[in-house]
């Protein structure tokens, strides 16, 4: 390393005091720190942040007030995809009038480790003891806290058998939301 840098200054002999000053502090500072000897760690890994997308549900939309004694099943599927392999969870979220969220659920989805891609099927039981709008969201979350697009929908508890606008957002009750890898 000596050598190399009495090497460069001997290139810059006519430069200006100034410069030749800057110049070899700055090949010193290059010499001296370039070049990867070994310790060095691997950067890290990009982020592989999972998606979702193409939500259906897989059971009605909507039921009729009191139907099912007081508790309707839904369900529900969407694709996923995610390079790194490790969703874990579904967070389910409950929204207000104003799209706030009242309630969060985080679901753990089975059948998961190492898949990339693929549908995962849900089910949840909504109260259908009162007339009103059901509007809800969720997003899946991998094992290092990656968390995906969000999904929104919509379910529908009416005093007939057809919806109507008039209908008020729900206050959400006890539910029991779960999710699993569809075979």
């Amino acid at each position: 390393m000596i050598r190399t840098i009495r090497l460069l200054a001997a290139i810059g002999g006519g430069m200006n005091p100034k410069f030749k000053a800057l110049g070899l502090s700055a090949v010193f500072f290059l010499v001296s720190c370039g070049g990867g000897g070994g310790g060095s760690t691997p950067p890290p890994a990009p982020p592989h942040v999972p998606g979702i997308s193409n939500f259906t549900y897989t059971s009605a939309s909507s039921a009729v007030l009191n139907a099912g004694g007081g508790a309707a099943t839904v369900t529900w599927t969407f694709d996923f995809i995610d390079s790194g392999g490790d969703v874990t969870s579904m967070i389910w979220e409950g929204l207000d009038s104003g799209g706030n969220v009242a309630k969060t659920l985080t679901v753990p989805l089975t059948g998961m480790a190492g898949r990339t891609s693929g549908t995962v099927q849900a089910t949840a039981s909504y109260p259908t003891t009162t007339v009103g709008t059901f509007n809800w969201r969720f997003h899946v979350v991998d094992s290092v806290g990656n968390v995906s697009n969000s999904l929104n929908a919509v379910w529908t508890v009416t005093a007939t058998d057809h919806v109507t606008t008039s209908e008020a957002p729900m206050v959400w009750e006890a539910l029991d939301v779960s999710g699993n890898m569809k075979q």
